[in-house]
């Protein structure tokens, strides 16, 4: 997998076999993805991860952690690919 970091191709691999998709309203949430282990894609317009970033998301993302995460949570469509 390929995605940007500053204008500037970098190479992601991926150790598990499946990535989750993140769409939707992605702009609030785009730091709180990239904590959670997430990477930007320019191409596709979405944000990629591994499994363990998906299980970091659902932690953090419950209303007795983070109820602005919560909120957030709320615009994203998550998919398995």
């Amino acid at each position: 997998m390929v995605a940007y970091r500053y204008g500037m191709p970098i190479l992601i691999l991926m150790t598990t076999t499946q990535t989750t998709k993140i769409t939707g309203n992605t702009y609030p949430a785009r730091t709180w993805l990239k904590d959670c282990g997430f990477v930007f894609d320019k191409e596709t317009k979405t944000w990629l991860g591994s499994d363990e970033a998906k299980s970091e998301l659902e932690r953090t993302s419950t209303a007795s952690y983070s109820r602005a995460n919560a909120k957030l949570i709320a615009g994203l469509t998550i998919e398995s690919i």
